[in-house]
């Protein structure tokens, strides 16, 4: 028979448990936590909102976050610049894009201290020319031009060792040129070197002191042969973006190119490179050295890994060759780029990958789901833990099928897709099966309602029946404010970000050496 108290602890999930009143409504219509607003703040900057969600569309998503993060500006702008700076520096960002246009709400939105801190900044966060040129167009639709925004954005060229390579090779971006941003930002020249890169810039000129590259680009650029070309690009080391773009479907240019390819450029142009070209294309692709100094991104190698082996585009017509030792040297790449040296900690771990359908959201608008990505994330993890345990769940469980060498492909494959989210499935699981566990680690959006109790319902009960010490790590895959557990409990975690040091993350909370 039922008891009153039974009856409270049955709460379906659209409704909220009785006596709580921090639990808000989700986008599914399911009652859960709010995150805080730095956690907030975190999500947007590790995942952005380019492409919104499966409920929320990007416009909204955007505009949410963006509320919250200007708010957080006005109130504690120089702390939450520092996470930004601390982010970019360790290469954690999934697009980068969102990092410059969230430094040039910092440039707008923050107090006179806050702005000169971030002008300061620009010059660390936009690395590349392409940076700073897209940051000039998000800042110029937000501002004017003050004083201390043309410093800023001048210093980046004064003090830039690699100018000359920087405005060849990233010549234009968002409607911006580099001689656009030298008129805006009124930059003057610190040595000869730099007054004639200058003036190249802005006048196309050349003189004594004009950098060879400089002058091997324009001779790239007026070549009229491919046997000049290659000539110029093996002398001068000069890159993809540097040379006649009719000349790049030539197997010799390719050949002479790809010794000079960042890691980056190479994954993104997979698709030119032909049979010929497959053992360096693999050689490169393996240099563990360049995928680490290169900072790329997992999301980026495993992006190169679905639109490579499709083997066409989805927004052309573009068709080419697959071949199978560059998929497999990508696979390699993947794992290398999410793998930082985590040892196991021996503990016991269920790792729960939530499978719904709005799971099949892409990541950043990308090709790779968040449910994929999930998948990719838990197999590492618990191929790493050895007494861990890994199941799928929509509103039921299910238990995976692969091995230590199973391709991300074949994983992906292999997840089952849709159904609606009921995230208490793992700790139901648990307590009915007698599991001990020491931790579990939840892969979700949050986006949960179709369980006949909430998960805190299960994990009190678990921790009251089964193991009172329980910890629980939340990974986020939307950058949407919800979570699933009260933000109270030193034993629950919520992380959010898709790179090679979430694994750590786990790693040193599951070992206590992270609080």
């Amino acid at each position: 028979m039922s008891t009153y108290s039974s009856i409270l602890n049955n709460t379906t999930q659209t409704q909220p448990i009785f006596g709580r009143t921090d639990m808000v409504k989700n986008n599914a219509g399911g009652y859960v936590f709010k995150v805080s607003n730095m956690e907030q703040f975190e999500r947007f900057l590790l995942l952005g909102t380019i492409g919104g969600t499966y409920y929320v569309s990007e416009q909204k998503l955007t505009q949410d976050n963006c509320k919250v993060i200007v708010d957080l500006i006005k109130s504690d702008g120089l702390k939450v610049l520092s996470i930004l700076k601390e982010y970019a520096k360790a290469k954690r960002i999934l697009k980068y894009d969102t990092a410059l246009f969230t430094l040039a709400l910092f440039c707008t939105f923050g107090n006179e201290e806050t702005k000169k801190q971030s002008y300061k900044a620009i010059k660390d966060i936009c690395i590349t020319g392409t940076h700073i040129l897209t940051f000039v167009s998000e800042v110029n639709n937000m501002r004017g031009w003050s004083a201390g925004l043309r410093k800023g954005v001048a210093a980046w060229y004064n003090l830039n060792s690699n100018l000359a390579y920087q405005i060849t090779k990233y010549q234009n971006r968002a409607g911006f040129t580099h001689r656009d941003v030298l008129r805006l930002s009124h930059a003057k020249a610190i040595d000869n070197v730099q007054n004639s890169i200058f003036k190249f810039v802005t006048k196309g000129s050349v003189d004594e002191s004009t950098p060879e590259l400089i002058k091997t680009f324009i001779r790239a650029k007026n070549a009229e042969s491919i046997s000049d070309t290659v000539t110029l690009i093996e002398n001068g080391s000069l890159t993809w973006e540097m040379i006649k773009t009719e000349y790049l479907n030539d197997s010799s240019v390719l050949t002479a190119l790809l010794p000079n390819m960042p890691y980056v450029a190479l994954l993104r142009n997979l698709n030119r490179f032909g049979r010929e070209h497959v053992p360096m294309v693999v050689s490169k692709i393996k240099d563990i050295d360049s995928l680490k100094k290169s900072g790329i991104h997992p999301f980026t190698t495993l992006n190169a890994l679905r639109v490579y082996s499709k083997g066409h585009g989805d927004r052309s017509d573009k068709t080419w060759e697959v071949h199978q030792k560059i998929s497999d040297a990508l696979n390699e790449a993947v794992y290398s780029s999410m793998i930082n040296n985590v040892e196991s900690t021996g503990q016991s771990v269920l790792f729960a990958v939530d499978t719904s359908g709005s799971m099949s959201a892409s990541v950043s608008n990308g090709t790779i789901s968040c449910r994929e990505a999930a998948a990719l994330m838990s197999a590492i993890s618990y191929k790493t833990e050895p007494n861990s345990e890994l199941i799928w769940f929509d509103t039921q469980g299910y238990k995976p099928n692969f091995g230590a060498r199973t391709s991300f492909e074949d994983i992906a494959a292999k997840t089952p897709a849709g159904g609606g989210t009921d995230c208490s499935i793992p700790f139901n699981y648990a307590l009915t099966n007698k599991i001990k566990y020491d931790a579990f680690v939840i892969y979700t959006d949050n986006e949960t309602w179709a369980g006949n109790k909430h998960a805190l319902t299960y994990l009190n009960e678990y921790r009251k029946k089964i193991n009172p010490d329980v910890k629980v790590i939340e990974v986020a895959m939307a950058s949407n404010p919800h979570t699933q557990l009260p933000r109270d409990d030193k034993n629950i975690l919520r992380i959010v970000g898709f790179d090679g040091s979430i694994n750590n993350v786990i790693n040193n909370f599951l070992k206590g050496s992270l609080t």
